[in-house]
């Protein structure tokens, strides 16, 4: 995918932790992390733990799956988000190029960050677990 201006960068990078409170603690007392928010999302097996957490413009997203499986191949990080300006363009330009998506349609989160994000996921060569987002 060529960058004609849709991607506009970084949205943040997930990774995913058998802990949430003990990783956030980690993160923000040790590191100097700021907490920004936690929200739950609900998938397939569960209750999705999530937080938001941020350091000199990285937001880090911290996930705790329902059932933690130490055997959980997914990639070093659970997922980097990239920032899109019109995710229905960007779709169609990633599917035209080949590129399989991990679901049909995009999904909304509310209230993330002090807005709306309308995402969707597709995987990277390695398997890599990669987000678009735009903020909506």
């Amino acid at each position: 995918m060529s960058n004609d201006g849709n991607l506009t960068g970084l949205e943040h990078i997930g990774t995913f932790v058998t802990d949430l409170e003990r990783s956030k603690k980690f993160y923000c007392d040790v590191l100097g992390f700021k907490f920004i928010e936690d929200f739950d999302v609900e998938i397939a097996s569960g209750l999705l733990k999530t937080s938001l957490i941020e350091l000199g413009g990285l937001i880090l997203h911290l996930e705790q799956l329902p059932n933690w499986n130490p055997e959980f191949k997914d990639s070093v990080f659970g997922h980097v988000c990239i920032n899109v300006k019109d995710i229905k363009a960007a779709i169609e330009d990633l599917k035209a190029k080949g590129v399989k998506f991990d679901m049909e349609n995009t999904f909304v989160l509310n209230n993330i960050l002090g807005g709306n994000m309308e995402c969707i996921f597709f995987r990277g060569p390695d398997n890599e677990s990669i987000e678009l987002c735009e903020r909506c």
